[in-house]
Order: structure tokens, then sequence, then C-alpha cells
């Protein structure tokens, strides 16, 4: 089992959304579906050429290929909305999926959401 720290959008914007639909989606829509990419590499080259940059985009293709290919039915997902503020936390229930019927955060797992609320992280 792993934890995983979880963002639902700028300044947590998708949560009651993704609360109420039992789901977690990542953005980053631009890609597509992550079934489409082989490697973590081919996720960073097409982030390259998406942004016009030579940039490693190493943080946000390890983001994308954790999503689908590390995280596991079972693991914890502990939502943040601050550095320093959690509003929920749940168990990932389904493998990752790719939702083309919505607008964006097509990137989605089912999610057995546990708890709302505020909790300071007092790091």
């Amino acid at each position: 089992m792993r934890y995983w720290v979880y963002a639902p959008g700028y300044n947590a914007s998708h949560w009651d959304e993704f609360y109420s639909k039992g789901i977690m989606g990542l953005g980053w829509d631009e890609l597509g579906d992550l079934n489409n990419y082989q490697t973590k590499e081919d996720i960073v080259k097409r982030l390259q050429e998406l942004e016009k940059t030579e940039g490693s985009k190493k943080n946000d293709a390890t983001a994308n290929d954790e999503f689908k290919n590390v995280m596991a039915i079972g693991d914890i997902v502990f939502v943040k909305t601050k550095r320093d503020e959690f509003i929920g936390y749940g168990i990932v229930s389904s493998d990752y999926y790719y939702d083309d019927s919505r607008t964006d955060f097509k990137k989605c797992r089912k999610v057995d959401w546990q708890k709302k609320g505020i909790w300071k992280a007092n790091h």
C-alpha cells in the first residue's frame, strides 16, 4: 500500500465534484489518454513538444506515469488544498481509465472517499 498527496485542481477546484462522483482526475489534458504512451520518457517528449520547451518536464511526466502505472487499488490518497491543509482522504478503488466524456481532468480513477473536512498539516 502506498500513500499519495493529491491536489484536485488549482485550489482544489474540482474537489466537490470528485468527492460526489467518487473519482479523482488528473489534469494535463493536452496529453490525452495515457495508454498512448509506452514510457515516462514518451510523456516527457510529448510535454516538451506541447509546451515548446527543452525543460526536463520530469516532475509532470512522473505525476502522469505514477497516476497510471504505480498507483494501485487499495492505496490511500490524501487530498490537499494548500501546502499545509488537507481536506479529505480516500482509498483507490479502480485502475486508471480515460473518460473522454469529461470536459477536463479526463485521466481518472475511482476512489472510495472516506472523510471530508479541513485539517492542518502542521509540518
